[in-house]
């Protein structure tokens, strides 16, 4: 398919085989070979299969949630080892050049660092300062999530150990996360885009995409989805970030990292006409909401 021999071989045998029509399961790669065979008189519909959520057309892929609950799942296994031997632990997670699977494990499992391609300066003393001063405060353990477009966690664990004196350890999850049993969600919008990829068979209609918008199943022409970009998304990273820095500051337990949220989804809950007034009695109500909750680990 990589050349327009091939091309052309491929919708020959389409043909021979009496194949009126394609769904292409996959992402960029997979929708330009069916934007190829398209051209050449195929009528194919592509579907946004790909554990690494980097299709911009659309804000949901097949698999990922398979695979991010899988990585969550592994690192909090990670977590009570790192725990028990009072560790350093690097658990880094696949998603190629997109950091959507390190973000939403980083999230879920309260990781003190999170290592975004997107967003990671390459700061390491930054992270060192972090797990000594977690370290100071009685902290037994330090979880750093780390995207496969970062990678290197191996020799970052032994920078980070010879800058701490912390023993620190690597653990590259790799293929574990593209398989396993798909989760309901998987399972329901696999399905869901699956029908409807056929039903624009039916109508005749090709070279089309199918995507998940603002909770709503639609399509996209193939040219269209193709020339879309993707960035993570600015809420989900300042809610992590204010995670982390509430984190740093007092200690929370794991069951009631969420509750220290509050603030942010206020401040962001689409009222932009606040006043300074407001913002400070906000503060104040989630202070309290945080000591109130804020225990010894």
């Amino acid at each position: 398919m990589r050349t327009p021999e091939g091309q052309k071989r491929a919708a020959d045998v389409c043909r021979k085989h009496g194949i009126d029509g394609l769904v292409v399961i996959g992402g960029d790669g997979s929708f330009a070979g069916a934007q190829k065979l398209a051209a050449l008189g195929i009528n194919t519909v592509g579907v946004p299969g790909t554990i690494d959520l980097d299709i911009a057309c659309t804000e949901y892929t097949i698999g990922f949630d398979t695979a991010v609950n899988t990585a969550m799942e592994a690192i909090d296994k990670v977590r009570d080892t790192s725990t028990s031997h009072e560790r350093c632990s690097i658990i880094e997670v696949m998603g190629r050049n997109a950091g959507y699977i390190a973000l939403w494990c980083g999230i879920a499992n309260g990781a003190e660092d999170i290592l975004l391609p997107e967003k990671y300066d390459y700061d390491e003393q930054k992270i060192i300062n972090n797990i000594i001063e977690n370290r100071r405060k009685g902290k037994k353990h330090h979880i750093i999530v780390n995207a496969e477009g970062i990678g290197h966690s191996t020799s970052m664990a032994r920078r980070i150990e010879a800058a701490t004196g912390i023993e620190t350890r690597a653990t590259i999850l790799g293929h574990m996360q593209r398989g396993g049993s798909p989760t309901c969600k998987d399972r329901v919008y696999a399905s869901i885009m699956g029908a409807y990829a056929v039903d624009l068979l039916l109508e005749g209609k090709t070279d089309r995409v199918v995507a998940y918008k603002n909770g709503e199943y639609v399509d996209y022409d193939i040219d269209e989805a193709l020339s879309m970009t993707k960035t993570l998304p600015e809420y989900q990273w300042r809610s992590q970030e204010l995670f982390l820095i509430t984190i740093r500051n007092k200690k929370i337990s794991r069951n009631r990292l969420f509750l220290a949220s509050s603030l942010f989804h206020w401040y962001n809950s689409g009222n932009k006409n606040v006043s300074a007034d407001g913002i400070e009695r906000q503060n104040k109500k989630q202070e309290e909401l945080n000591n109130g909750y804020l225990e010894q680990s």
